[in-house]
């Protein structure tokens, strides 16, 4: 089903590459991208989706020359970098599609503060500084 998808539509996959195209540079005006794949999960899964997926080569990669603040403080990613798929996925709408993203970006607030509820003190404090 993805593979036909791809095949019909304009489509672009969120992946940083050598040769992406870096989203700031394009719009939704020039409609380039008309279904943007995102791969969902660590860095380590994410590649290994795009190993396993070789169809996702042919496919324009999308990533960002500027990238967001991270503010998934309870993710286990070694980079500094590392964005969660809805952080990646609002700056990709907020430049494409110039969205205003607070509402997503509440929504990660509310979602860390709900996992945060269930875990031992001492392991919230590894995750979340004075001002969470």
């Amino acid at each position: 089903m993805p593979q036909e998808i791809a095949r019909t539509y304009n489509c672009g996959l969120l992946y940083p590459a050598p040769n992406a195209i870096n989203v700031e540079s394009i719009s939704s005006k020039s409609k380039p991208v008309e279904v943007l794949f995102v791969l969902d999960g660590t860095w380590k899964k994410a590649n290994k989706i795009a190993l396993l997926n070789p169809w996702l080569n042919n496919l324009n990669k999308i990533t960002f020359s500027q990238r967001p603040e991270n503010n998934y403080s309870i993710r286990k990613a070694e980079q500094s970098y590392s964005l969660s798929t809805l952080e990646a996925c609002a700056y990709f709408l907020a430049c494409y599609e110039n969205l205003q993203i607070e509402p997503l970006h509440h929504l990660l607030a509310g979602m860390i503060h709900e996992q945060t509820k269930f875990m031992p003190d001492d392991v919230k404090k590894r995750y979340l500084s004075e001002d969470n």
